[in-house]
C-alpha cells in the first residue's frame, strides 16, 4: 500500500477498468501458452497427458506451467511493473509435490541481491460449503458445494528496500510491499474463470487483509462481515496500519466486557459466477451484517497500545504504523 488509500468509489472504479483490461488480455492469451513447457521440443505421451499427472509433473492448478505463468505475467504487464522498480532476471519456480497445496514463487535479482522471493502463493483446488445464511426447513435441500480456488497464502514483498512514511510495516511483514496487489487480485479473479471455477476464497491472516481484499472479496459469514463494519466505525480514527497492529498487539477490547478482541481470519469469497455472488445480493445476508455491525462495538485500549508499539519498534527500527497516518 502506498500514499493515502482512495475514496471506495474511485476505487472501485480504477479496479473495474483493470478488470477489463485483464479480460482483454485474457481472450487473447490461448491455452496452449500458459501450458507450454520450459522446453520448447519436449515431446508430451499420452501418459503424460493423464489428468492424475498432471499436478504432480509440470502444471500448476492442473493447468498453468511455469514458462505459462511468465507468459501471463509479462502479457498483463506484472513483469513491466516490477522492472520500474528495479527487477529484472525474473525466475518462476513450482512446488507441486504437495498436491493438497501447490506452491509458486517468483525470484528476482535486484536491489543488490540476486534470488530475492518476491512473491508466494500457495492454493489448491477444492470443494467448499458455505453455511446456510438461516436454518434451512427440514425438507430444504441444503445449497450445492461450490468449486473454488482456495488461496491458503499468498506474500508480496521487495526484500532490501526500506519502510517509509508512506509505506510502514504491517503485521506480518518483513519488507515493503510490491505495489501490486489489485493486480494480483485479479489474475486470481481471472485464473478462476480460466480453470471454470465457482469461486476465490481466501483468509486474510491480518486486518489489513481483509480491508485491502474487501474491495472484490465478501465475507462468507455475514457475521463477520457486520464485524468488520463495527470495526471500522469504531476505529475510524487510526490509519489502517495502526488499526491493524491493535489487532495484532492485543489492544482492541468489546466495549462492554472488556475482553481482548483477536482477529480471526474469516473466510473470504470472491464470486466468479450468479449463484455465489446471489448469497451476497441475498436481503438476508445484509440484514444479519447490519444486525451484528449494530451490537458489536469496540475501543482501543490506548495506553496499552502505546506501551506495546514502543516495544514493537524498539525490536524492529522503522516500522512505526503512525509515521503514515
Amino acid at each position: 500500500m502506498t500514499g493515502p488509500p482512495l475514496p471506495a468509489n474511485e476505487e472501485r472504479a480504477r479496479l473495474d477498468r483493470l478488470r477489463a483490461r485483464f479480460a482483454r488480455i485474457a481472450e487473447r492469451l490461448r491455452r496452449s501458452e500458459l501450458q507450454r513447457l520450459e522446453d520448447p521440443d519436449t515431446l508430451l505421451t499420452p501418459e503424460d497427458l493423464r489428468p492424475e499427472h498432471w499436478d504432480e509433473d509440470c502444471w500448476f492448478l492442473g493447468f498453468y506451467s511455469a514458462r505459462g505463468i511468465r507468459t501471463a505475467l509479462e502479457a498483463y504487464g506484472i513483469l513491466r511493473k516490477l522492472q520500474a522498480q528495479g527487477w529484472h532476471n525474473f525466475q518462476i519456480e513450482l512446488d507441486l509435490r504437495d498436491r493438497s497445496d501447490h506452491r509458486l514463487r517468483l525470484y528476482a535479482d535486484g536491489h543488490g541481491q540476486q534470488r530475492a522471493l518476491l512473491a508466494e502463493l500457495v492454493a489448491h483446488l477444492g470443494r467448499v460449503r458455505f453455511p446456510p445464511l438461516e436454518p434451512h426447513a427440514p425438507d430444504e435441500p441444503p445449497d450445492a458445494p461450490v468449486d473454488a480456488v482456495v488461496l491458503e497464502w499468498m506474500t508480496l514483498q521487495a526484500p532490501g528496500l526500506p519502510f517509509s512514511p508512506d509505506r510502514p510495516r504491517l503485521p506480518g511483514q518483513r519488507w515493503p510491499g510490491l505495489g501490486i496487489g489489485p493486480e494480483v487480485i485479479e489474475l486470481l479473479y481471472r485464473m478462476g474463470l480460466r480453470l471454470r471455477r465457482e469461486a476465490v476464497i481466501a483468509f486474510p491472516a491480518y486486518y489489513h487483509n481483509a480491508v485491502l481484499y474487501r474491495v472484490r472479496f465478501n465475507f462468507v459469514s455475514p457475521e463477520d462481515e457486520g464485524r468488520l463494519r463495527a470495526y471500522r466505525r469504531d476505529l475510524a480514527d487510526l490509519s489502517l496500519a495502526e488499526a491493524s497492529w491493535a489487532f495484532e498487539l492485543g489492544c482492541v477490547r468489546d466495549r462492554e466486557t472488556g475482553a481482548v478482541v483477536h482477529w480471526q481470519g474469516p473466510e473470504l469469497c470472491m464470486p466468479l459466477v450468479g449463484r455465489v455472488a446471489d448469497r451476497f445480493a441475498d436481503p438476508r445476508y445484509e440484514a444479519i451484517a447490519r444486525r451484528t455491525a449494530e451490537a458489536v462495538h469496540v475501543q482501543l485500549d490506548r495506553e496499552r497500545f502505546r506501551a506495546r508499539l514502543a516495544a514493537q519498534l524498539e525490536t524492529e527500527p522503522g516500522s512505526d504504523p503512525s509515521a503514515g497516518a
